[in-house]
C-alpha cells in the first residue's frame, strides 16, 4: 500500500540523486559556538556561548528516564524522584533549593521547574543572573550535580551519570565553565548503567479511521483535530538533512492548508475561531511524527465545517498543487525562516531545546542560519519542486489510514465522523481552479516622476537622507544583513482621530483595513501575490500613527513601491469580507477565554475604563459602519505621506534605489502637514482598583502598575532596569507560593507618556515543583505576597548588583547594526523627535541606582489595577471578563508577612567555590 512507504526517502533520494545508502546522506556542521563532550563520570555536556544574551544563562538537566520506565508497583516514581530532587540535596540543607532558587530570581516556568517525559526527565532553569557579585550561576550549577549523584535506581528507573547531561546556554566563557564542571564532577563517581538501551522503535501502521469524542472546553465552541501518524526517523538519519527535509514539506503543508482551508471556510460561510496546522517531528519526543489540523467553530456548523475541511483535504490530495502555487508557498516559507532567525534563532531557549533534542534523539545541532541556508540554496524549479511537494502530501494525506480525529461536536457520532472522510475522498467537492499568484499587472504601474531635491547626511543612522520635491522623504541605511530590503514608512495620525469608535474597536482597526481590496484583488489575494514574489507589506494602524512595514529582495523593491502605490492609492472596502470577520472574531473571543491577552484586556478596562480607545480588541463593539470609517481615515492618512517618512535598511545600489524612488516616490500624495495626535482618550485611574471574578476551575492574580513619567533616552534606560527589578521581585514573591508568572512592560508616548508593567500569575503543574512545597490555590494570599513584594523593593531601592544586572541588559537591548534597529531609531527621531541614540553607552552608564529608584517608588505608588480570579466551588458563576464587578481602592486583604528574602549566598556556597576553583 502507498501509504506505508515514508515519503521522504523518494523525496531525499531526488534531493540528491547521487546517494543511495540513508547512512551517507548530508549533515550539517554543528554551529561553531556550540561545545559538547564528556565529563570524567560520564556526565555528557552542551555549552552554547550565546554573548548576544547579556548577563544571563539558562540551564538544562536532562536525564534518560521517564513514565515509560516505571512498573505497575513504581507508578509515580519518577515525578516522586524529580520531585524530590529539588528537596533533599547535599549542598543545600541549611537552604533548601526552592529558596535559593526564588531568592536569585530563578523562577519556576509554567510546568515547574522539571518536566517529565515519557522517556526523560528534564530540568530547566532559566535567566539566572551572571552578573558581578552574585554566585548564583555557579551555585546553581552546584545544584544541578547535586541532582545527578542523588544515584537513585529501582525498578527499571537509572539515574547514573551515564544516563544524565546537562545543558547551558548564555553569556558564558566555554573554557572557563568546562574547567569548573571537571571540578565539581569529582562529587558525582561514575556508576554502572542499569539500561543500556530500549526497545527499538516500531511503526505500527493502521487502516482506519479512529475517532474519539471528548467534551468541548468552552461553552459555544466546538472544535475537531485530523492527527496523522507518521514514521519516525531513523535515530541514525537525526543528524542528516532528513529531519530537516521533513520540516521543510510539513511546513509548506501547513502554509497551503492555512490559506486552502481559510478559503474554503469562508466560501462556504462557515465562521471559525481559527486553524491549527502543527508538525510534530521527531526530535520532539519518541512517538510517532504527527500532522494535525484543528478547527474550531459554532456547535451548530461543527458537520459543515468538517465536511468542507475534508473536501479541501480531498481534493488537494487528489489533484495536488500546482507549480504556480506552490512558488508562492515555498516564497512564504523562506520569509518565515528569515524572520525566525532573526527574531529566536539565537535565543538562550532555542539552543537549550536544540541540546536536549540531540542529547536524546540525536538531532542536528547546526545552526539556524545554516538550517535556512540549505533550503534557500537548492535550486529546484517550481514544476520539480511541486512533484515532490505532491509526492510527500500523497503518501501524508489520506481518508483513513493512519489517521485519527478528536472532535468535541455534541452534533457528530462517530459513525458521522467515519461516513463524513469517507464520502469527501470517494467524492471530492468540485473546487474553483486555484489561483495563480504571480500577475502583478493589476497593481499600479507608473506614478509622476518627481526630482531629488537635496541628499544630506541622517545624523541618526550615518545614512543618506534624501527630499524629493513633492516633500516626500526617504532614508537609505546601507546594511549587509539578510539579502533582504527592509522598509517601514510612518505616518503621524492613528485611530485615535476617526470618531465615535466603541471601547475595543480601534484594536480591530487593523484587521479591518486588510481586508479591503486592493487594484481589485482581494485583501488575501493582494498578500499571497507579494508572498509569490518574496515581498511582505504590514499595515498597522496604532493609536497615535499608520505603519507600513516589510520587506523585500533587493531586485523586487520595484514591485514592493507598486504595491504601496495601491495599498495607499486604490483602496475599496468589502462589506461581505468584514461581515465575515465580524462571526468570526466572535468565535475567537470565545477561544481567547483565559489568555494573557485576555487578562491583560481585563487589567486594562480596571485602570481605564472611560478609555474608547483602548489597544486590546473587543468583537462585540464591532459597529456595522466601521469599515466606511476605516477608509474615511485611509484615504485622509494616505493623502499627508510627507507627514512620514520612509526608511529602508538593507543592501542595494544605490544608483539602482535613486532610479527606483524617483519613478514612485511621484505616485503618492502630499498635503498641508497638520498632525493631530490627541491626548485626551480616557484617563488612567489612580490609587489601587482591583477587580474580582469568581471561578470553579482556575485560579490566577493579575496586577499593572503605571506612572506618568517623561519619554527620553536616560528614563528609558531607567525604565527598562526599574520595570524588569519589580518583576523579578514579584515573580520571586509567586514562586516561593508555587506559581508562575509572565511579565509585559510599554513605555508609550500617546496619549501620554507613561510607564507600564502588567505582571500575569498563575499556578505552576505541581509535578514539577519541589515535594516539600505547599502550593497555594488561594489567588488572595498570592496577591498579598506579590503586593508587599512590589512595596519593600520600592522602599528598599535596587541594589547595586541588580542595577548591573539591568545595565547589562539595557544595553544589550539597543542594536543599531540591525535593519530593525535602524528604522526604530530613525522612526523615533522623525516620528516622535525623540533622539534614542546619541552616547548610548555613556549614559546607560551614568544612570544611578536613584534614577531607577525614583521611577520604582513611582510605580508602586502611582495607578496600580489588579484582577483576583477566585476559586469557588459551591456557586456556579462563568467567568464573563466583559463584566467586571470593581471594587474602588482594593479589598481588604489577609495579612501575609514573608520572610526577608534570604541572601544569595547564605550557607557560604560562594566559599565552597572559591576553595574548589581557586578564586580570590
Amino acid at each position: 500500500m502507498r501509504r506505508r512507504i515514508n515519503p521522504l526517502i523518494i523525496l531525499l533520494l531526488a534531493l540528491f540523486p547521487i546517494i543511495v545508502p540513508a547512512a551517507d546522506l548530508p549533515t550539517l556542521e554543528k554551529a561553531a559556538n556550540i561545545r559538547e563532550g564528556y565529563l570524567d563520570n560520564g556526565i555528557k555536556y552542551y555549552i552554547a556561548s550565546n554573548k548576544g544574551s547579556k548577563g544571563i544563562v539558562d540551564m538544562a538537566l536532562v536525564q534518560k528516564t521517564g513514565f515509560i520506565d516505571e512498573t505497575k508497583k513504581s507508578r509515580g516514581a519518577a515525578t516522586v524522584q524529580a520531585r524530590g530532587s529539588l528537596t533533599e540535596l547535599q549542598h543545600f540543607s541549611r537552604i533548601s533549593p526552592q529558596t535559593f532558587l526564588t531568592s536569585n530570581g530563578i523562577r519556576p516556568a509554567a510546568e515547574g521547574y522539571v518536566e517529565i517525559r515519557s522517556d526523560a526527565t528534564i530540568f530547566r532553569f532559566s535567566d539566572i543572573p551572571v552578573s558581578d557579585g552574585t554566585d548564583a550561576a555557579d551555585s546553581t550549577m552546584l545544584l544541578i550535580f547535586d541532582i545527578t549523584g542523588r544515584g537513585f535506581k529501582a525498578d527499571g528507573m537509572d539515574y547514573s551519570p551515564q544516563n544524565q547531561a546537562i545543558i547551558v546556554s548564555g553569556d558564558v566563557d566555554p573554557d572557563q565553565l568546562i574547567n569548573k564542571m571537571n571540578m565539581l564532577s569529582m562529587l558525582v563517581t561514575r556508576q554502572n548503567p542499569g539500561r543500556t538501551s530500549r526497545k527499538p522503535y516500531v511503526w505500527i501502521g493502521t487502516s482506519d479511521i479512529k475517532v474519539e469524542m471528548v467534551p468541548a472546553r468552552t461553552s459555544g465552541l466546538v472544535s475537531f483535530t485530523i492527527r496523522y501518524r507518521l514514521p519516525r526517523t531513523p535515530d541514525g538519519n537525526m543528524a542528516t538533512v532528513q529531519p530537516l527535509v521533513a520540516w521543510k514539506y510539513a511546513s509548506e503543508l501547513e502554509i497551503l492548508l492555512r490559506r486552502r482551508l481559510g478559503k474554503a471556510l469562508r466560501s462556504s460561510g462557515i465562521p471559525t475561531a481559527g486553524i491549527e496546522v502543527e508538525y510534530r517531528s521527531s526530535d520532539a519526543g519518541d512517538s510517532d511524527e504527527t500532522f494535525s489540523i484543528s478547527v474550531s467553530c459554532r456547535p451548530a456548523e461543527a458537520r459543515d465545517a468538517m465536511k468542507a475541511v475534508a473536501a479541501e483535504m480531498a481534493s488537494i490530495d487528489r489533484e495536488g498543487i500546482n507549480p504556480e502555487e506552490y512558488r508562492g508557498v515555498t516564497r512564504e516559507l523562506a520569509t518565515r525562516l528569515r524572520s525566525s532567525v532573526r527574531t529566536s534563532g539565537s535565543s538562550n531557549s532555542s539552543y537549550v531545546r536544540m541540546c536536549i533534542a540531540s542529547y536524546l534523539y540525536g538531532a542536528s545541532l547546526a545552526d539556524p542560519k545554516d538550517r535556512m541556508d540549505f533550503f534557500l540554496s537548492r535550486n529546484l524549479d517550481d514544476a520539480t519542486g511541486a512533484r515532490l511537494f505532491n509526492g510527500f502530501v500523497t503518501a501524508l494525506l489520506d481518508k483513513s489510514a493512519n489517521m485519527d480525529v478528536i472532535t468535541s461536536a455534541e452534533s457528530l457520532d462517530e459513525n458521522s465522523v467515519w461516513r463524513i472522510f469517507r464520502d469527501a475522498w470517494e467524492e471530492p467537492k468540485a473546487l474553483s481552479p486555484v489561483k495563480g499568484y504571480a500577475d502583478t499587472l493589476l497593481l499600479r504601474k507608473s506614478a509622476p516622476k518627481v526630482k531629488i531635491k537635496t541628499t544630506d547626511k541622517d545624523p541618526i543612522s550615518d545614512g543618506q537622507l534624501y527630499t524629493f520635491s513633492n516633500g516626500q522623504r526617504v532614508v537609505y541605511k546601507e546594511i549587509a544583513d539578510d539579502g533582504l530590503i527592509h522598509f517601514s514608512w510612518r505616518v503621524k495620525g492613528g485611530y485615535s482621530q476617526i470618531p465615535g469608535l466603541r471601547r475595543g474597536e480601534g484594536a480591530c482597526i487593523t484587521d479591518v483595513a486588510a481586508l479591503a481590496k486592493i487594484s481589485g484583488l482581494g485583501g488575501d489575494d493582494f498578500r499571497d501575490i507579494l508572498m509569490s514574489n518574496g515581498i511582505v507589506m504590514r499595515l498597522d494602524i496604532g493609536l497615535s500613527e499608520l505603519r507600513i512595514s516589510g520587506e523585500s529582495p533587493a531586485q523586487k523593491f520595484p514591485l514592493a513601491m507598486k504595491a504601496m502605490l495601491s495599498l495607499t492609492g486604490d483602496r475599496e472596502q468589502d462589506i461581505k469580507a468584514y461581515a465575515y470577520y465580524r462571526d468570526c472574531a466572535g468565535l475567537q473571543a470565545l477561544a481567547d477565554r483565559g489568555t494573557p491577552y485576555r487578562r491583560l484586556s481585563v487589567l486594562d478596562s480596571i485602570m481605564t475604563p472611560e478609555n474608547n480607545y483602548s489597544a486590546f480588541r473587543n468583537s462585540s463593539a464591532l459597529s456595522d459602519d466601521l469599515p466606511k470609517k476605516v477608509e474615511r481615515f485611509l484615504d485622509a492618512q494616505f493623502s499627508k505621506m510627507n507627514d512620514g517618512v520612509l526608511v529602508i535598511a538593507g543592501k542595494i545600489d544605490e544608483a539602482t534605489l535613486r532610479k527606483t524612488l524617483v519613478r514612485y516616490m511621484g505616485g503618492f500624495r502630499s498635503d498641508r502637514v497638520a498632525s493631530n495626535r490627541s491626548r485626551r482618550l480616557g484617563d488612567v485611574k489612580t490609587g489601587r482598583i482591583t477587580g474580582w471574578t469568581d471561578s470553579l476551575d482556575a485560579s490566577a492574580y493579575d496586577i499593572a502598575l503605571s506612572t506618568r513619567l517623561d519619554y527620553n533616552l536616560d528614563n528609558n534606560i531607567a525604565a527598562r532596569i526599574a520595570a524588569g527589578y519589580i518583576e523579578d521581585v514579584a515573580a520571586s514573591a509567586a514562586a516561593r507560593l508555587g506559581w508562575y508568572s509572565i511579565a509585559r512592560t510599554e513605555f508609550s508616548m500617546f496619549p501620554e507618556e507613561r510607564l507600564s508593567l502588567s505582571i500575569l500569575t498563575s499556578p505552576a503543574g505541581e509535578s514539577g515543583l519541589p515535594a516539600d512545597m505547599v502550593q497555594s490555590d488561594d489567588a488572595v494570599a498570592v496577591a498579598a505576597a506579590v503586593r508587599r513584594a512590589i512595596a519593600l523593593a520600592a522602599r528598599e531601592g535596587i541594589s547595586r548588583h541588580r542595577l548591573e544586572e539591568g545595565r547589562k541588559r539595557a544595553l544589550a537591548m539597543m542594536d543599531k547594526a540591525t535593519p530593525a534597529g535602524v528604522i526604530r531609531l530613525v522612526e523615533m527621531r522623525y516620528s516622535y523627535g525623540k533622539d534614542m541614540i546619541s552616547r548610548y553607552q555613556d549614559r546607560a552608564k551614568a544612570v544611578s541606582a536613584e534614577d531607577v529608584n525614583r521611577i520604582l517608588t513611582a510605580l508602586a505608588g502611582g495607578s496600580v489595577a489588579e484582577h483576583i480570579l477566585r476559586l469557588k466551588e459551591m456557586e456556579e458563576k462563568v467567568f464573563e471578563p466583559e463584566v467586571e464587578v470593581v471594587i474602588p481602592d482594593g479589598p481588604e486583604l489577609p495579612e501575609y508577612e514573608p520572610s526577608a528574602p534570604e541572601k544569595a549566598d547564605p550557607e557560604g556556597l560562594g566559599g565552597l567555590f572559591r576553595e574548589l576553583f581557586n578564586m580570590e
